[in-house]
């Protein structure tokens, strides 16, 4: 596809006011589209900004497969998010061969790590640069979805499991 898209919850711990700062900087032919429900007051009125930016798209609250539609026909996955444990939403972006651009949460450094897209530490200008310019398009689909068959697929946790339990022992 010819966008970036950012899923999940909209509120102020998942950095939906990140979100704003980030689109503000980004080049108004970069589209974004924004699935998801704002939950909150400040949420609200943020969302109600974002709708007013004619390069970004408010699809609201979508079923989970149409979600992964989009996330799979993605440049990218955006993420603004204050704090997170490890998304569900990376996995899945990866798992359909699309890198992840972080702001704030990169669990295990893993991003980094494993080439999975661009960690930005909290730099916005960077991570509007990135995004304007399409900056994770030279990664391999199949390297991010061969790093979820390696260390995510269900099969292999309780080999993983054991492997770890024998080296903390």
């Amino acid at each position: 596809g010819n966008f970036f898209v950012l899923a999940g919850s909209l509120t102020m711990l998942k950095g939906i006011g990140n979100l704003l700062t980030l689109v503000q900087l980004l080049d108004p032919a970069v589209r974004l589209v924004v699935i998801g429900e704002p939950r909150g007051e400040k949420a609200e009125a943020i969302y109600t900004q974002l709708g007013q930016f004619p390069n970004v798209e408010l699809k609201g609250r979508l079923p989970h497969s149409d979600t992964i539609n989009y996330i799979a026909s993605s440049k990218a996955l955006i993420s603004t998010s204050n704090f997170e444990g490890f998304p569900n939403i990376y996995l899945e972006a990866w798992a359909c061969g699309v890198p992840v651009i972080a702001l704030h949460v990169n669990p295990g450094n893993v991003i980094n790590e494993f080439s999975l897209g661009q960690f930005f530490n909290g730099d916005y200008q960077a991570m509007a640069t990135c995004i304007n310019s399409n900056g994770t398009s030279g990664l391999n689909p199949a390297h991010l979805r061969d790093y979820i068959s390696k260390y995510h697929n269900y099969e292999g946790a309780a080999d993983r499991f054991i492997k770890f339990l024998d080296v903390v022992v």
